[in-house]
C-alpha cells in the first residue's frame, strides 16, 4: 500500500513540475493516432518542433489541431509561432500562439496541445472532435 501512495505521489509531482526543457524536440505522430485520419493525410510526414526558447513550427499538422473538427478534414496545416506552458484544470497544456500560417481557414488566436508524462513517455496530444467521446491524436519525440 505505502508503495502504491508513493507512486502516486511522484506521478502527480511530475504532472505539475513539467517544464519547457521537457517538452521541447522534435514530436511526431503516433502509429496509433495516424491509423485515425484520413488516407491522405496518413501518407504525409507531420512533424511538430518545439524549440526551448518558447518558438514552434509545424508541418502537414491536421486541421483537426486547430479548429477541433469531428471528422477529420485532409486539410493540412503548416505554420510557426510561440508557445508556454500553461495549466488548466488540472491538466498542463502548451498553447501556441501562431505567428504565420501557410494553409488552412484563418486561425485566430492559436491553440493547446495535452502533455501527458504518467506512466508512460511524454506524450502531446489533442482530442479530434468531442473531447468526451476520448478520440485522442497523440504525439511522440523521437
Amino acid at each position: 500500500m505505502r508503495t502504491l501512495v508513493t507512486l502516486l505521489l511522484l506521478t502527480s509531482a511530475a504532472c505539475k513540475g513539467i517544464k519547457s526543457t521537457d517538452v521541447a524536440g522534435v514530436w511526431f505522430l503516433t502509429a496509433d493516432s495516424k491509423e485515425r485520419l484520413s488516407l491522405v493525410q496518413q501518407n504525409v510526414s507531420i512533424t511538430l518542433i518545439l524549440d526551448s526558447r518558447g518558438t514552434f513550427e509545424f508541418s502537414q499538422v491536421p486541421e483537426g489541431l486547430i479548429h477541433s473538427l469531428p471528422q477529420s478534414s485532409d486539410a493540412k496545416i503548416t505554420a510557426d509561432g510561440s508557445w508556454n506552458l500553461a495549466s488548466r484544470d488540472g491538466s498542463t497544456l502548451i498553447d501556441l500562439r501562431f505567428r504565420s500560417m501557410k494553409e488552412g481557414r484563418d486561425v485566430g488566436y492559436g491553440a493547446h496541445l495535452y502533455v501527458s508524462n504518467s506512466f508512460s513517455p511524454t506524450r502531446l496530444f489533442y482530442f479530434q472532435g468531442d473531447p468526451d467521446q476520448g478520440h485522442r491524436i497523440e504525439f511522440e519525440r523521437r
